[in-house]
């Protein structure tokens, strides 16, 4: 049985679960790097210190990111699915 996004990023793994998420959109490459670039710019650290409290600034943080690969509709509704998942 496969992990909940919350219970996968309760685990400190956040940034996984989210480049997971993006994985399917941007190819594996980028969706890390996009997750590593928002985490750096609005968290001020790496990803992998990303807690599931700091999940909707690394959200935004995304936001610019994915309008340039995905365009702001989709983009909106990507982040909009994985602010559900993380309860925020």
């Amino acid at each position: 049985m496969s992990q909940t996004f919350l219970e996968h990023a309760a685990s400190g793994a956040v940034h996984e679960t989210v480049e997971k998420h993006l994985e399917p959109l941007l190819g594996d490459f980028t969706a890390k790097m996009s997750v590593r670039t928002a985490a750096l710019r609005a968290l001020q650290r790496p990803p992998e210190q990303v807690t599931l409290t700091d999940a909707p600034a690394l959200l935004e943080g995304l936001r610019p990111i994915l309008n340039t690969f995905v365009g702001v509709e989709r983009a909106r509704s990507v982040l909009d699915e994985l602010s559900r998942k993380v309860g925020r």
